[in-house]
């Protein structure tokens, strides 16, 4: 009889020694960092940011005393400096400063001249640099990484060319800061590490009035090193750029999205991103009837800074994706 008690002690002992081991190790489990955005207050993220665009349709670009040209691409660099302004329920606002910018552009033949001032371009993209060193850009990210909305503090709307000028300013950084709209799984966990997204700011055609349409995003956890995680994203949608013209509005963009991401869930940030976006119209487009029809595309890539000095280059003319001018700098692809 004393044996037996022996023994059956040895196995509650035994049975109690599993029940903590299996214990700590869902402790261990739960507390596992989760794919989960994090805005600590008081601390800033520095990021640079490339985006470069190609649009089928010229954006005006204008200045504020008579100064105006049609674009047809531009590559924009910034170094923003992010933080916490104030944390709501269903979002955080946050204020990015531009501590400088870079922007090289190409107009439409014969729209970067004046018979009477010379080349104006220039000219508008220096203004365009000066409106935009140093401005704060607002952003609404909800906790999952959605961008709802994004903004320009302290512009000028008195009259309708100033806003127009404003409205070219923020679609410039809307299609900069687009990379920061990823959203992750809600709560944080996904069972097979794949989730998706709908209405991706990545999918908006760069239009000055907008766009409308459907899209979605799939985003898949593909590689794990430490506390990053390696995301990869591809996307389909149609896309609807708006406009004052009906023939404009009739452009329907079949668009694709492929990107790469690196977030760190020991700190809630994304340190890397690198993206690209085509759209080609259909064939029932407006623009392409008796044609193929003209392409748009994005690209662009972010990191994360720290207190690094980035060298943003120059801000200029240059000549149009594809040729070689005599007397502007040839255009660069931003990702080759």
């Amino acid at each position: 009889m004393r044996g037996e008690i022996v023994t059956l002690r040895r196995v509650a002992l035994e049975l109690s020694v599993f029940a903590l081991a299996c214990l700590f190790s869902n402790g261990a489990a739960a507390e596992e960092p989760a794919l989960v955005w994090r805005w600590p207050e008081g601390v800033h993220r520095r990021f640079f940011v490339e985006s470069e665009v190609a649009v089928p349709s010229p954006v005006w670009f204008v200045a504020d005393r008579n100064r105006e040209a049609r674009v047809i691409a531009w590559q924009l660099r910034l170094v923003l400096d992010c933080s916490l302004k104030f944390r709501e329920r269903r979002a955080n606002e946050l204020a990015c400063v531009v501590e400088d910018v870079g922007l090289l552009a190409a107009a439409v033949p014969g729209d970067g001249d004046s018979v009477w001032a010379g080349p104006v371009l220039p000219e508008i993209l220096a203004e365009v640099d000066q409106k935009l060193t140093g401005a704060v850009l607002q952003l609404e990210q909800t906790p999952w990484g959605r961008i709802r909305n994004v903004d320009l503090e302290g512009l000028d709307r008195g009259n309708r060319r100033t806003g127009q000028m404003n409205e070219t300013l923020r679609m410039l950084l809307l299609r900069a800061v687009a990379g920061l709209d990823l959203q992750l799984p809600k709560g944080g966990v996904t069972t097979d590490k794949v989730w998706t997204q709908r209405e991706s700011l990545l999918m908006k055609a760069p239009n000055q009035s907008g766009s409308f349409g459907g899209e979605e995003s799939l985003h898949q956890v593909f590689q794990e090193v430490d506390t990053r995680r390696v995301i990869r994203s591809v996307g389909r949608g149609m896309v609807v750029p708006m406009s004052g013209s009906s023939d404009e509005t009739l452009n329907l963009y079949d668009s694709r999205l492929e990107s790469a991401a690196v977030f760190d869930v020991a700190s809630g940030a994304l340190s890397e991103r690198v993206w690209t976006v085509s759209g080609t119209p259909t064939a029932s487009s407006a623009a392409a009837e008796g044609l193929s029809g003209l392409p748009y595309y994005q690209r662009g890539r972010l990191r994360m800074v720290g207190d690094a000095l980035v060298d943003v280059g120059a801000t200029g003319e240059v000549g149009p994706p594809g040729q070689t001018p005599t007397s502007l700098h040839s255009w660069s692809p931003l990702l080759p």
